[in-house]
Formats: structure tokens, C-alpha cells, sequence
């Protein structure tokens, strides 16, 4: 459920303390994978009553605080969404999937903190200190 950070917060947040702390007890580092907002003029988004820019801050906010509580690293694909979105087409007909080249920059959002390994420039792996993104 994308929404779920938004909408089941309390759901959410426990879900990923749980998961963290599997993913700990195995000897990873968990990564979280923080999604992008549905497409913008979208249907699903006008159905949620949802601005663009209100459920990205929201999404944000939510992951950073997860990571934050549980000491993971986040991947920001959702903010990578937002910087392009304007000037690509990132989004399947569903308008909340994310469409071939879409997939593309949320596969590469998540390889590693190493710059060398980016491309196309996505953003990767950040610490939990990282700042959610905030409407300019």
C-alpha cells in the first residue's frame, strides 16, 4: 500500500521497527525504500483528495522519520520523482506505478552510497540524518 505511510502511519512505523530488526538479526543494514507520490493531475491522487505536493511531503516525512528511529539508511526515490517529474515521464497509464523509465531511476536509487555506482543521476542511499523534502 504507497499510502500507507500517509494514511496507517501507526501500521507503517511498527511494520518497519519489525523489519529493521530482522534484517539486523541477519547481518544487514536495512534500506529503506522510500516511494514517490502519485503522478501529478493523476486520478487516483484527485480520488485521494491529495495535492501532489502535500503526499510527497507527507511520504517524506514519514520515511525520514523511520529511518531516523530505526537507524536505517533511506533511499529517496520519491524525491528523485519529484525533481523529474516536471520533466519526464516517469509514471505508467495507472498514474501511481512507476512506468519503464520510471523503474529505471527507482532501480538505480538504491545500489549503494558509492557516487561511482550512480546513473542518470539518482540519488542513492543516504543516513538517517538526511532531511526530508520540504516544499521549496
Amino acid at each position: 500500500m504507497s499510502h500507507g505511510p500517509i494514511t496507517a502511519p501507526k501500521r507503517f512505523f511498527s511494520s518497519v521497527e519489525r523489519l529493521c530488526g530482522q534484517i539486523r538479526a541477519n547481518g544487514a543494514v536495512p534500506i529503506l525504500f522510500a516511494t514517490w507520490a502519485y503522478q501529478r493531475g493523476g486520478a487516483k491522487l484527485t480520488d485521494k483528495g491529495w495535492d501532489y505536493d502535500e503526499m510527497t511531503q507527507k511520504l517524506s516525512e514519514a520515511y525520514h522519520k523511520a529511518a531516523q528511529e530505526n537507524n536505517a539508511l533511506i533511499a529517496d526515490v520519491g524525491r528523485r520523482f519529484y525533481e523529474l517529474s516536471d520533466t519526464q515521464d516517469l509514471y505508467a497509464a495507472d498514474s501511481i506505478h512507476p512506468n519503464e523509465r520510471g523503474s529505471r531511476i527507482a532501480a538505480g536509487d538504491h545500489r549503494g552510497s558509492d557516487p561511482a555506482a550512480r546513473k542518470g543521476g539518482a540519488v542513492v542511499c543516504q543516513t538517517p540524518q538526511s532531511r526530508p523534502w520540504r516544499n521549496p
